[in-house]
């Protein structure tokens, strides 16, 4: 299985017939060169039946990273998260309309903590004992692949696909976990259940996250003070009002008073607390009906503007402000490098249903490539800067560049004992697993080994 998934062979029958003739597939099944080779058939039922309901998966993944981390490759301090969409083997025009529930935040208990509190503090009534049900919304399900969802998103192409929510570790962009969810499941909705697995299951102390524009809400800014964890996340640009219209940030909250004051003067005071966890703000509409800005200011018959805010928007404006140091823009740069990596030809070739998906089978695409140079470059001899280089021509290496290039290898290749030593505490199959996600990593010597 998991050499199919790793090198793009979509055919059960293609991928027997070449485990046949490939000594490397041969040498990692632990099958002599002699060996009969099973049935097609064989691999086909043990993919649909034999590791259903099981965590094998997952399991193999942990350990390779606890490896990791006691030869010191992921210490998990600085976290990286970002998502990929992985498009569905399934056409997007054969679908069912159904009505399912939307997926639910895992913090609406503190929410509903928070929620109490605000309206006890304004004097309010506590809200009806009411169980959270989540909300029911009709969406397209697909006749193919059922697990997969219907994803709209600006700038992405609408199809069926799932999301890999992968996480990265700051030191050496080693992946530690991997989530997939359907398309149409929020980056927010999973991302603190999965931070709190690795700090439990790998002992993570971490201080900081690097996370992306999909992951900014105010449930996950207050879930990320609330472990003491600094959080820098990207840009979310607000949604725009309509043509016309004011937007919110024409509005000025003040603390003091806790209120809005509109751009003609006017407060706009704390009217309530929803059961969602947003505070409501309402104008005064015995001034709006006069005011010259009305026209564009609501639409609302009686004059009456609106402005929320969530019982969480102070720790999201702290969270938004760490984007906007030295060492958020830096997280921000390292994170785009790190955890937002194209994934394998394989898996943009392949229908994998979520309860097939491997989380190992994600990790090749964390190890960041070297970078690309060009050979038409306009390069001149420092001996000779009258004479140009020219194509088909290799250009001499001046001393002064051998010594560079010499103490570059040199700091390369310092990681190389600690490679050597977790590649040799591995098993066969696990040395294996690393070789074939990790073959620019080793060392010569473990390599050939």
């Amino acid at each position: 299985l998991f050499i199919g998934y790793l090198f793009g062979v979509r055919s059960e029958r293609q991928l027997v017939r070449e485990i046949e003739v490939n000594v490397a597939y041969r040498w990692f099944l632990r099958l002599k060169l002699t060996d009969p080779v099973f049935d097609a058939s064989t691999l086909s039922q043990n993919r649909r039946r034999r590791f259903n309901d099981t965590s094998v998966a997952q399991d193999i993944f942990d350990h390779i990273v606890s490896q990791a981390i006691a030869h010191k490759l992921v210490d998990g301090t600085v976290l990286y998260t970002d998502s990929t969409h992985l498009k569905a083997n399934a056409n997007k025009g054969k679908y069912d309309l159904a009505m399912i529930e939307k997926s639910r935040a895992d913090y609406w208990a503190d929410l509903d903590r928070a929620i109490e509190a605000e309206r006890t503090l304004h004097g309010q009534k506590p809200l009806k004992d009411k169980e959270r049900e989540p909300q029911v919304k009709e969406i397209k399900v697909s006749r193919t692949d059922p697990d997969s969802g219907y994803m709209v998103r600006d700038g992405k192409p609408k199809g069926f696909f799932y999301l890999d929510h992968r996480t990265v570790d700051g030191k050496l962009a080693i992946i530690t976990d991997t989530h997939v969810t359907p398309a149409n499941v929020h980056d927010s909705i999973v991302y603190l259940e999965r931070l709190d697995r690795q700090r439990e299951r790998f002992g993570f102390e971490v201080g900081a996250v690097g996370l992306d524009a999909g992951y900014a809400t105010s449930g996950i800014a207050k879930g990320l003070e609330d472990r003491q964890i600094l959080g820098v996340t990207g840009y979310r640009n607000p949604t725009p009002p309509k043509d016309g219209m004011m937007r919110k940030s024409k509005f000025d909250y003040e603390p003091e008073t806790d209120g809005y004051r509109c751009p003609e003067g006017q407060l706009l005071a704390y009217a309530t607390t929803d059961r969602n966890g947003y505070r409501h703000y309402t104008s005064d509409p015995a001034i709006c009906q006069t005011c010259p800005l009305l026209a564009s200011c609501t639409s609302n018959t009686k004059a009456v503007r609106t402005i929320t805010r969530h019982v969480w928007a102070d720790a999201r404006q702290r969270t938004d402000a760490n984007r906007l140091t030295p060492w958020g823009k830096a997280s921000a740069a390292r994170r785009r490098s790190s955890a937002r990596l194209p994934m394998p030809s394989s898996f943009t070739a392949i229908a994998m249903p979520a309860s097939e998906v491997s989380p190992v089978s994600h990790a090749s695409a964390c190890w960041p490539q070297p970078p690309k140079t060009s050979r038409r470059s306009q390069w001149r001899s420092p001996s000779h800067p009258d004479q140009p280089w020219h194509e088909g021509q290799r250009p001499p290496t001046s001393p002064r560049r051998r010594t560079q290039l010499k103490t570059t290898n040199v700091q390369k290749n310092k990681p190389a004992e600690n490679i050597d030593g977790f590649v040799s505490g591995l098993s066969p199959l696990e040395a294996g697993f690393f070789m074939l996600f990790f073959p620019n990593a080793l060392p010569g010597s473990v390599a050939n080994r």
